[in-house]
C-alpha cells in the first residue's frame, strides 16, 4: 500500500513529520530533571505577568499628559517607560523565585535519596545517580564515564563508613549529612573528630549541632539573638576551632571572639 511508504511509517524515520508534526518525545522525568527544567515548571505554576497592567498604566500616563510635547513616539516612550520597567522587574522576580524553588526541591530530593540509599535502597541509589547526572554534576567528564563516577560517589554503605579512615569519614559525612551546607567539611570534621569527646550539656544550644560562626555578620546576629551561656562550647565554622564562651557584659558580648577561649588542643 502506498500509504505505508510515507515518511511517518518508515522504520527509523522521524516521528515529527506528517500528522506527527509538532509533537516531541515524552521527557523521561523519572531519570531526573535539571534545575532549569524544574524552574520552567515552577514558572508555569507562578503564571505570567499581566500585560494588561502595562497597557493600562502606560495608556493612563499618556492620557494624563506625561511626556507630552516632544513628539508622538517620544510621548509614548515616556508614558510607557515606568510600566515597562515594572513589567521587566516582575518577570525577573518570577524567574528568580522559580529558580530558587527548583534548587530547594532538588536539594530536598537529593538529601532524601541519599538517606534512603545509605539504608540499602537500590532504587533510591539509581534515582540519586540519575538526579546527579541531570544536574550536570559530572559534566566535566566524558559522557561514557559519568554514570560510573556517580555510582562510585554515591554507592557508600554504612559498613564502608565504619571501616573508613578519618579523612574518608569526614568526606563521607560532609557528602551525606551536609551536602548543601557552605561549611559542610568543617561541620563534618567536628562530627568525626570531636563531637564524641564533648558532652551534649556543654554544647551551645542556640543552633543545632553546637555550630556557630564567630566571624560573619550573619553569624553574629544569630549569637546576639540566641546568646550562649558562660561555659558553653561552640565549634566555630569560620576557622574550624573549638571555643568556650567566657562571658561578658552587654548584648554584644557573644559576638566578640575575644570573649571566647580557644580550647581545640584539649580535644586533639
Amino acid at each position: 500500500m502506498r500509504v505505508l511508504k510515507r515518511p511517518m511509517f518508515r522504520k527509523g524515520g522521524s516521528t515529527s513529520q506528517g500528522i506527527m508534526t509538532g509533537l516531541t518525545d515524552r521527557k523521561k522525568y523519572q531519570e531526573g530533571s535539571s534545575v532549569e527544567e524544574r524552574a520552567e515548571r515552577y514558572k508555569n505554576l507562578l503564571g505570567k505577568p499581566d500585560i494588561n497592567e502595562l497597557l493600562i498604566s502606560g495608556g493612563l500616563n499618556l492620557v494624563g499628559g506625561q511626556g507630552t510635547g516632544r513628539g508622538t513616539l517620544a510621548d509614548i516612550a515616556t508614558a510607557y517607560q515606568k510600566p515597562t520597567a515594572n513589567l521587566f522587574a516582575d518577570i525577573k522576580q518570577r524567574d528568580m523565585a522559580a529558580k530558587t524553588m527548583a534548587i530547594k526541591q532538588e536539594d530536598a530530593e537529593k538529601i532524601a535519596l541519599i538517606n534512603a540509599s545509605r539504608k540499602g535502597s537500590q532504587s533510591a541509589l539509581e534515582k540519586l545517580i540519575n538526579l546527579s547526572l541531570a544536574s550536570g554534576e559530572f559534566s566535566d567528564l566524558p559522557e561514557d564515564k559519568r554514570r560510573a563516577a556517580a555510582f562510585k560517589k554515591y554507592s557508600v554503605s554504612t559498613g564502608d563508613v565504619t571501616r573508613a579512615s578519618n579523612p574518608e569519614k569526614i568526606m563521607q559525612r560532609a557528602q551525606f549529612k551536609y551536602p548543601t551546607d557552605v561549611y559542610k567539611e568543617e561541620k563534618a570534621t567536628f562530627d568525626v573528630m570531636y563531637r564524641d569527646k564533648i558532652s551534649a550539656e556543654e554544647l551551645y544550644k542556640g543552633q543545632r549541632g553546637g555550630f556557630a560562626n564567630l566571624t560573619t555578620n550573619a553569624g553574629k546576629k544569630i549569637l546576639k539573638r540566641l546568646p550562649p551561656v558562660q561555659g558553653d562550647i561552640i565549634f566555630n565554622t569560620a576557622d574550624g576551632k573549638i571555643y568556650r564562651y567566657k562571658g561578658g557584659e552587654g548584648e554584644l558580648a557573644p559576638t566578640n571572639i575575644s570573649n571566647y577561649e580557644d580550647i581545640t588542643k584539649n580535644y586533639q
